[in-house]
């Protein structure tokens, strides 16, 4: 628990490119940034930046 309660900065190659995972003991929410996406009728595309959010319980 110690390893995964203190994660900083930890990119994963399963996450969108520019997507980090951020935890510590007090904030077990691991992902808190996002990407917009739109369908164009063949695909998702992205667009815009990557927005960063607080998680609220």
């Amino acid at each position: 628990m110690k390893q995964a309660t203190n994660l900083e900065s930890l990119k994963l190659p399963m996450l969108l490119p520019g997507i980090e995972i951020n935890t510590s003991p007090s904030d077990y929410f691991p992902i808190k940034q996002m990407q917009m996406r739109r369908f164009t009728g063949e695909y998702w595309e992205r667009f815009g930046p990557i927005i960063t959010g607080a998680v609220h319980v």
